[in-house]
């Protein structure tokens, strides 16, 4: 069983972790979303792999980075990447991406190959759900917050008119 330390403070993007890798019996995830837990499991636990926010690892303290066999950093397109050139332990990944690259590339990087059969079914089935995921998601927001900037916006808008 491989086991993983995934340090990120987005709840969307715990929940897009377990439902991808949750039908593999091979993948051990830790979910941590705070520097200090990050950085406690760090030193008392041997991991097969971080998975971490660029940011994120970028605060830690944990100073022998060097001594991760594998660490894969998401970052957005305007991260700088400089602090790690020459790391030959760090992989990154551009957000957004897609849940089946995910996977993909961290099978790739763990020495894990899946079947070509298993792969389709799981990108299927990990789309769909990522996908009904983000629609909850989008929904609860336009429920609860979206009346909200529609009567600011509103409001805003009738001033200007006033004024």
């Amino acid at each position: 069983m491989k086991k993983i330390l995934f340090f990120e403070n987005s709840v969307l993007l715990h929940k897009v972790v377990k439902l991808v890798f949750s039908n593999a019996s091979i993948y051990n995830f830790t979910i941590v979303e705070n520097l200090t837990d990050f950085e406690k499991l760090l030193r008392s636990k041997e991991f097969d792999m971080i998975i971490s926010h660029i940011d994120l690892f970028i605060l830690t303290k944990f100073k022998n980075k060097n001594e991760i066999k594998n660490i894969l950093l998401m970052h957005e397109k305007s991260d700088s990447l400089d602090e790690f050139k020459g790391m030959k332990n760090v992989n990154f990944i551009e957000k957004p991406f897609l849940s089946k690259d995910f996977k993909k590339m961290v099978d790739s990087i763990l020495g894990i190959e899946n079947s070509h059969e298993e792969n389709i079914i799981m990108s299927f089935e990990s789309e769909k759900v990522v996908q009904e995921l983000t629609k909850v998601t989008v929904e609860k927001w336009l429920k609860e917050q979206a009346p909200y900037y529609a009567k600011e916006v509103i409001r805003e808008e009738i001033l200007k008119l006033i004024s």
